[in-house]
């Protein structure tokens, strides 16, 4: 495996930024091997999705179910509490 962190240097920190090296570190570290074991040890090119992208897509995908709902006749307009309820679900959108 490839080094990709200055933990081999000589590093001179104060105790009270310890805690966020280590943080930092750890989640460099988390991510270098979720990349390493999601491309084969770095011998295939394959594209990682970060949960950011993620999210992203996940709002691009919701954003067009509703402009699709929204492009959709309705056919019936009820005001009634029942007529309501298909507003409500909003678990029909996921």
């Amino acid at each position: 495996m490839v080094e990709f962190t200055p933990i081999g240097d000589f590093k001179l920190i104060s105790a009270v930024n310890l805690p966020q090296l280590i943080r930092q570190l750890s989640l460099l570290s988390d991510w270098f091997v979720a990349v390493w074991q999601n491309t084969g040890g770095d011998t295939r090119r394959d594209e990682v999705i970060t949960n950011w992208r993620s999210r992203l897509e996940a709002i691009q995908r919701f954003r067009d179910q509703i402009l699709a709902a929204e492009q959709e006749p309705d056919l019936t307009m009820d005001d009634s509490l029942m007529g309501q309820q298909r507003l409500r679900d909003f678990s029909v959108a996921y």
